[in-house]
């Protein structure tokens, strides 16, 4: 990890020889990460390089959410991740990534990731635990419920819904 100063330069020191790819994660500021979204760009440094003057270029995105509705999901800050849902969003030609904890209350979860705007992608929530059911409480079939969403440009997507429960 590592953090940029406030004009967005960085520097890197003490690092072996190797390819390295610059990432960024920056949800507050609704940055797409191109290492998540598409073929981020790579930087060979030989053991005796430094690379001055390297842009990374990052595109704003939208958050799509995911509520769940559940009582009976474990407390987030006591649970390892994917211990009992796992929720994803991919795409062609990007990576698998996991959506974060928003919020939680008493009836459930809200959870959220930044993704580019004019995208089609598809939300994937599976438990190998709990029961696995679409907004209409239909069950999915083996508890792995995939959504498409697609976040049209100047407009919020809505929460994908899910209602989990016990087996």
């Amino acid at each position: 990890m590592l953090a940029s100063k406030g004009d967005g330069t960085f520097a890197i020191s003490s690092i072996p020889a190797g390819t390295y790819e610059f990432c960024v994660d920056s949800p507050q500021e609704l940055v797409v990460d191109p290492c998540v979204w598409s073929k981020a760009q790579q930087v060979l440094l030989k053991s005796t390089d430094s690379v001055a003057g390297y842009k990374l270029t990052v595109t704003r995105g939208q958050i799509a959410q995911v509520r769940v509705n559940s009582t009976v999901l474990p407390d987030p800050k006591n649970t390892p991740p994917g211990n009992s849902l796992r929720m994803t969003v991919s795409a062609p030609g990007s990576k698998i990534h996991s959506f974060r904890l928003l919020s939680s209350d008493a009836l459930g979860q809200n959870h959220f990731v930044v993704m580019p705007v004019g995208r089609a992608a598809t939300v994937t929530i599976s438990s190998g635990i709990l029961a696995v059911k679409d907004s209409t409480g239909n069950r999915a079939r083996n508890d792995v419920l995939r959504v498409p969403v697609y976040v049209p440009p100047g407009k919020v997507l809505p929460p994908v819904v899910v209602n989990v429960g016990s087996r």
